[in-house]
């Protein structure tokens, strides 16, 4: 089956400047480096790491909103690079993103009703009839009412918001939504109802995610396949329950650990020591290697390509020199 969306050895770097017209140029910094991914259509792959690790930039790539500084995107077969103007936004309407602040992304001088139409008058969509009954269908499909099209953003709350942003994503019918950390700004009480309408639309239309978050409980709910990233690399690939239950990379490792469990009626975590690298100056080798607990000579002057691990089968690839064991071998 060909992806839906392939990501192959993407990079994407930033340039550093100082103040004023002609600032000198301070540093760059490798917000993702070599990354390959690929979707296939109707699939959920998590995308999981620390804050700064990188994640939001490949799904900016991935959803055609930053082009790779190196490396290819394919969307749908089609190569996206060299793309410009129209032939670039008839593209952009398989791909649509829901970010983290859905307050933000909503223009609060809009209705709802005309930030939903606003997509459909862009691409010129049906008639004016038709896109207003789409409107209807759309918020009603997110679990609001068309009665609510007349309101504004600043009249709902932050699960509503995020609701309407998913509608507004919906309104072109796209085959891929990027979701950048969808529930990290709402309340827990509210998460599972807007992760069980994630799950439903995915259901009902078919939809393929890219699903971004920090959250391993979301993930665990939502993903078909989890990605791992540290400091702009992707160190672990996995289906979701094999790399839950045993995962080979000792920084995937560490994340898991890090949820807090229930022990002796109090709650526990085993935090991950240290802090990420600059991504200005990343360092040699294994980027991991200076916090990593199975660290040798080796990890700190060649960086492991992400490859199946020894004892795991092809569709479980780790970068790492010494991955963890699988259970029930010796380590």
């Amino acid at each position: 089956m060909t992806a839906l969306l392939a990501l192959d050895r993407v990079s994407k770097r930033f340039s550093l400047r100082g103040t004023g017209l002609f600032g000198a140029h301070l540093g760059t910094v490798h917000a993702v480096s070599d990354a390959s991914l690929a979707i296939a259509p109707g699939e959920t792959l998590a995308l999981v790491g620390e804050s700064g690790c990188g994640k939001t930039t490949l799904g900016r790539v991935a959803a055609l909103l930053h082009a790779p500084s190196e490396g290819r995107v394919r969307l749908n077969g089609r190569e996206v690079g060299g793309l410009h103007g129209r032939a670039l936004r008839a593209l952009r309407r398989n791909v649509q993103t829901v970010f983290q602040d859905p307050f933000g992304s909503l223009n609060p001088r809009l209705s709802v009703g005309a930030s939903l139409g606003e997509p459909l008058d862009i691409h010129r969509v049906g008639t004016p009839a038709e896109r207003r009954r789409r409107v209807a269908a759309l918020i009603e499909a997110v679990g609001l009412s068309a009665d609510d099209l007349g309101r504004y953003p600043h009249q709902f709350s932050g699960g509503q918001r995020q609701r309407i942003a998913i509608a507004r994503a919906l309104a072109l019918d796209p085959d891929l939504i990027v979701l950048d950390e969808p529930l990290s700004s709402l309340d827990v009480s509210v998460q599972s109802q807007v992760l069980n309408l994630l799950a439903d639309l995915k259901r009902a239309r078919g939809l393929a995610y890219l699903f971004i978050s920090h959250d391993l409980a979301a993930v665990e709910h939502l993903a078909d396949r989890i990605a791992v990233m540290y400091l702009g690399r992707i160190v672990e690939l996995a289906p979701r329950d094999k790399l839950l239950r045993a995962p080979a990379h000792p920084y995937a490792r560490a994340l898991i650990d890090a949820v807090p469990r229930i022990e002796d009626g109090r709650a526990r975590r085993r935090p991950l020591k240290g802090d990420v690298p600059s991504p200005i100056a990343p360092p040699p080798g294994c980027a991991f290697h200076p916090r990593c607990p199975r660290a040798e000579a080796r990890c700190k002057v060649e960086r492991p390509e992400l490859d199946a691990s020894s004892g795991r089968t092809g569709d479980h690839r780790v970068a790492c020199h010494f991955p963890l064991p699988v259970p029930g071998t010796p380590s």
